[in-house]
């Protein structure tokens, strides 16, 4: 049987206490990365905006977008926009030819995730 890691579950470090931040994500995992995609394809926007639009907070959003980003689901524009920090975000956007559809299961026995 095919063990299921990051960036299908959330990614942790070795200690305990990242690892249980991670495990305290997995309830509400699908839903925000779910609405994570809802918003991006939409349009283009930065990790922020996403969260802003969402009501989430940035802790929250960031790290789903990253494994959207590792999932190949989401591509960086090459645009950057300020967050709220002043600094500047990648602006990402969906990937056309993504599945539409966020069902791990079943992208894992059509051979999407390697």
């Amino acid at each position: 049987m095919r063990r299921i890691t990051y960036p299908v579950l959330p990614g942790f470090q070795n200690d305990s206490t990242s690892r249980d931040a991670a495990n305290s994500m997995l309830p509400e995992l699908s839903f925000l990365r779910s609405e994570c995609a809802r918003i991006l394809k939409g349009g283009d926007f930065t990790a922020d905006e996403v969260a802003d639009a969402i009501g989430r907070s940035v802790l929250a959003i960031r790290p789903r977008i990253t494994e959207l980003y590792k999932l190949e689901l989401i591509d960086d524009t090459g645009r950057r926009r300020p967050n709220d920090s002043g600094r500047k975000a990648i602006v990402w956007h969906w990937k056309h030819n993504a599945p539409s559809s966020l069902d791990y299961d079943a992208w894992i026995a059509n051979g999407v995730l390697r």
